[in-house]
C-alpha cells in the first residue's frame, strides 16, 4: 500500500528572477497539500534574487535556499535542486510560473491510489503579460491512460493531440527523475544539451512511460506559464534537441517501440510533399499563424526556464 501522505519536493531553480520569483514561491506556499518542502537554488544571479529567497526562508521553515558559487548552467542547477531535496515525489516549478492551490493535491492523488502510474500531469494555461493566450496539452477527460498512448502522441502518430515536454506541469516519482535526468547526451550533431536543457526535460516523461504502464492526466489548468509579447522569435534549435532525444529514446527501446520508429520515418517521407487543400487561404493562414506563435512562445519559454 502506498504512503498516504508522502513528502513532495517542489524544486525552484532560479536565475535573475528577483521580480517574478515571488509569484512562484507564493503559489507553492499556498498548497492545500501540506507535506511539502520547497527547494530554491540560485544559479549565481547577479541581481537581488538570492536575497529575495533568503527573506522567504526566514519566514517559512519549509523553504530551503542554496546558491551556486558560480553559474553551472541550467541542468546542473536542476540536479542540485534534486540533490538537496528529500521528497518521494518531485515537482519542478519554474521561477516565473505559478501553480494552483490544489495542484499538488490533485497530482499526488493518483500515485497514492495506484502503484502502476509513472507520472501525473495537467493541462496548462499560457499567459503573455497576464493575458491568457492558450490552454495547452489537453489529453482528454481526467483519468488514467496507457503510457504507450502518451508516447504515440509525442512521436506525432496521433494527430490533434500534444503532450508536454517540460515537467513544469507534472509530478514525477523521485526514482524516475534520478534515473533519467542527465546533463548531456553524446551526439554527432553538435548539440550541447547542458546549455538549454531541451530534451533533458522531455526524457523524464519518456522514462516514466517506459518504466510504468500508466500515466494520469488532470483536465484542469493546475499550472500557469508566463511570458512576454516580444518572446515570439523564430528558431529551430530547440526542436532539433527534442527530436534527437525522442529518436534516441525510441531506438534505445526498439523492441517496445520499433513500430513507432518505422511509422515516423514513413510519415516524415510522405508529408514532405503534402499540400493543404480545400481550405480557404485566410483560414489556413490563421491556423498556421496561431500554431507558429504558440510554438515560438513555448520555445522561448523553455529557453528562459533553462537559464535557471
Amino acid at each position: 500500500m502506498n504512503n498516504a501522505n508522502p513528502l513532495v519536493s517542489i524544486l525552484i531553480p532560479v536565475y535573475k528572477r528577483e521580480n517574478v520569483v515571488k509569484r512562484a514561491i507564493n503559489s507553492a506556499l499556498k498548497q492545500t497539500y501540506r507535506n511539502i518542502e520547497i527547494i530554491c537554488v540560485d544559479n549565481d544571479s547577479p541581481d537581488n534574487t538570492f536575497n529575495t529567497l533568503l527573506e522567504y526562508q526566514e519566514k517559512d521553515n519549509r523553504i530551503k535556499v542554496y546558491k551556486q558559487e558560480k553559474n553551472v548552467g541550467p541542468v546542473r542547477n536542476w540536479m542540485t535542486c534534486l540533490e538537496k531535496s528529500s521528497g518521494e515525489y518531485i515537482k519542478f516549478l519554474w521561477s516565473d510560473d505559478e501553480i494552483s492551490e490544489d495542484c499538488i493535491e490533485k497530482l499526488i492523488a493518483p500515485f497514492i491510489a495506484c502503484n502502476d502510474i509513472g507520472l501525473s500531469y495537467s493541462k496548462v494555461d499560457i499567459y503573455v503579460e497576464d493575458e491568457i493566450l492558450k490552454s495547452k496539452y489537453q489529453l482528454g477527460k481526467t483519468g488514467k491512460y496507457k503510457s504507450i498512448y502518451f508516447i504515440k502522441i509525442a512521436a506525432g502518430l496521433i494527430l490533434g493531440k500534444t503532450v508536454p515536454v517540460s515537467p513544469g506541469c507534472a509530478l514525477l516519482k523521485r526514482e524516475v527523475v534520478e534515473k533519467y535526468l542527465k546533463v548531456n547526451y553524446e551526439n554527432d550533431k553538435g548539440l550541447d544539451f547542458s546549455r538549454y536543457g531541451a530534451g533533458n526535460d522531455s526524457m523524464l516523461f519518456y522514462g516514466a512511460c517506459n518504466d510504468y504502464k500508466y500515466i494520469f492526466y488532470v483536465d484542469e489548468a493546475l499550472s500557469n506559464f508566463y511570458g512576454e509579447k516580444d518572446s515570439f522569435t523564430i528558431t529551430n534549435k530547440l526542436e532539433d534537441y527534442y527530436e534527437y532525444v525522442l529518436e534516441m529514446f525510441l531506438k534505445h527501446n526498439s523492441k517496445k517501440f520499433k513500430f513507432f520508429t518505422e511509422k515516423r520515418m514513413l510519415l516524415k517521407t510522405n508529408f514532405r510533399n503534402i499540400e493543404i487543400k480545400f481550405i480557404p487561404f485566410f483560414i489556413e493562414y490563421k491556423i498556421r499563424l496561431k500554431f507558429r506563435r504558440l510554438r515560438n512562445f513555448i520555445i522561448k519559454k523553455i529557453k528562459k526556464q533553462c537559464e535557471c
